[in-house]
């Protein structure tokens, strides 16, 4: 049976407390922060008071004898000792096996904030052995859901209340005051918000705390129908200034030498490694004397996790060689690399952009210089040169290149053909294109005339087959028709027209053929079995 008490805990003397006897038994008696009178009874050791607490708690024996409290968190007890009953009903059923352990834990995951359970799926993140980026864009984008959809439990938790999130993330409501106003969510940064609440949702789910995942029916955007930051290529003059100009400037802020930012650069657009996988890098990752000479990546810092190994431009191992004796065995060689290598990359943009103007031989050349996006972070189009487009630059190259889609699948890491070949394609478009030149002459060609078409025919010898006669006169004007046409119409005309006179001749001294010779109505002309079908006429000539 259950039983319902409040606790007790021992707190120390109030100040100013001072003992009294009341009814036979010592009390605290002080005066609170009112002014008001209050007693406690004492504790056992005299040392400090016996405080209630203000709720009352149940006890019982759970299915397996065992004595669980539960807080009731209401201060009646008749409310409390219903709830001991039903408690107490409840283990009866667990221990009979009336009651179903599933629904009981789906009932109790409800029961909890969905925060908590957040938490715990952001743990279950990092043990697994995701990125910390990952776990904290993961845990950002939860947040953001979550009090945007007013989410505190996990029955909210659907589809509706999350692209409700969504939507104010696309449109932000209006600010006031000098509060500044947000900028509405790109369909990518819509995405990366759905995949995070969605990844959630199945988690829930795998973890058999709820019934089914909730977000399952919920899709993606179309991303590229709203793209905000897209990556160009940079041309081969481009990359040269680039790489000469940043040779030659070191400056405080950047934080490595001009040489070191160079051959980071270079090492970026050669093996396509990332900004992450390149602070990696140390002197025992180059193995400059294998053929082919490689730089690997372990995998413990490959974004993929997997160790990769690339191959290097052969025309890169004598300046890797040189450069790399400037630095101690196994020392991290792009340490000092900036932490915003966009920015980085953009300074030296703008030096070398400095520098390919102040060529110009006159005003005006530099004046139509200055109108191109020759060196420019952004173009016209709004397509940007970071740093990753260096990564951009290698796979194009490399597809340009004529390699296979596994090749290049596997030099660009990418898990999937899909993610190389659609986001990769420019240089390949190009490729492509040599195949549709031809179109050219056969759209634009003018039309044979049908007496050079017949004259050509004859050339060759395709007209030399016998034809079917034409005995009647309705038959004979049809072809004289056709013959002032062209296609496949002039070509049977003209081999019906030439054979006619020899195939009339034949049916008169043939008896076989006088055989099939019949009269058609309306007409006392004689004709060929033949010309009474047609359509059989015209696949096969032959009477």
């Amino acid at each position: 049976m259950a039983s319902v008490f409040r606790r007790v805990k021992k707190i120390p003397l109030p100040p100013g407390a001072r003992v009294v006897e009341r009814k036979g038994k010592p009390v605290a008696e002080w005066l609170d922060a009112n002014g008001k009178r209050r007693t406690a009874p004492l504790s056992q050791d005299g040392t400090g008071i016996r405080v209630e607490a203000a709720t009352y708690t149940v006890q019982f024996m759970d299915e397996h004898g065992h004595p669980q409290r539960v807080a009731s968190r209401c201060r009646d007890y008749a409310a409390a000792e219903q709830l001991g009953r039903e408690l107490d009903k409840r283990a009866m059923q667990r221990r009979e096996g009336l009651l179903d352990p599933a629904q009981e834990r789906f009932a109790k995951a409800a029961r909890a904030p969905i925060a908590e359970h957040a938490a715990a799926h952001i743990e279950h993140l990092r043990a697994a052995g995701n990125t910390i980026k990952h776990v904290r864009t993961v845990e950002r984008h939860l947040r953001a859901i979550f009090a945007a959809a007013g989410i505190e439990r996990l029955p909210e938790l659907k589809s509706a209340a999350v692209l409700s999130a969504i939507s104010a993330l696309r449109n932000p409501p209006p600010v006031e005051g000098e509060e500044k106003q947000k900028q509405p969510a790109s369909l990518a940064t819509c995405n990366g918000h759905l995949r995070s609440v969605k990844g959630f949702s199945r988690w829930l789910w795998k973890q058999r705390l709820t019934t089914e995942d909730a977000l399952l029916d919920l899709g993606l955007f179309n991303a590229a129908t709203d793209r905000r930051h897209i990556r160009r290529e940079m041309g081969a003059e481009e990359v040269g200034w680039l790489l000469d100009v940043t040779e030659q400037r070191t400056l405080p802020e950047h934080g490595a030498p001009g040489p070191t930012r160079a051959m980071c650069y270079r090492l970026a657009a050669a093996t396509g490694f990332r900004a992450n996988e390149l602070r990696s890098l140390t002197t025992d990752s180059f193995d400059l004397d294998a053929a082919p000479p490689t730089c690997t990546v372990e995998a413990g810092y490959s974004k993929r996790r997997k160790r990769d190994v690339q191959p290097l431009p052969d025309a890169l191992v004598e300046p890797l060689r040189a450069w790399l004796t400037g630095f101690d065995p196994g020392e991290r060689v792009f340490a000092s690399i900036a932490g915003d290598t966009a920015r980085m990359l953009r300074s030296d943009l703008a030096a070398a952009r400095k520098a390919w103007l102040a060529v110009a031989r006159s005003e005006a050349e530099k004046q139509e210089m200055e109108q191109t996006d020759f060196l420019l972070y952004s173009d016209r189009q709004g397509h940007v040169a970071d740093f990753h487009s260096l990564r951009v630059l290698f796979i194009s190259r490399v597809v340009a290149s004529g390699a296979s889609v596994k090749e290049a699948q596997t030099l660009a890491r990418h898990s999937t053909p899909v993610l190389t070949m659609n986001t990769y394609s420019r240089a390949s478009l190009l490729d492509v294109a040599g195949a549709v030149s031809g179109l050219g002459d056969l759209l634009t060609k003018q039309p044979r005339r049908p007496e050079t078409e017949a004259a050509s025919l004859r050339a060759t010898g395709t007209c030399d087959a016998p034809a079917v006669a034409q005995q009647s006169d309705h038959k004979n004007d049809h072809t004289e028709q056709a013959q002032e046409g062209s296609g496949w119409h002039s070509r049977a005309s003209v081999r019906l027209a030439d054979h006619t006179a020899a195939s009339a001749a034949e049916n008169e001294k043939t008896p076989a053929k006088a055989a099939v010779v019949g009269h058609s109505q309306g007409s006392s002309k004689q004709r060929l079995r033949s010309e009474s079908n047609r359509r059989w006429r015209i696949c096969n000539p032959l009477p």
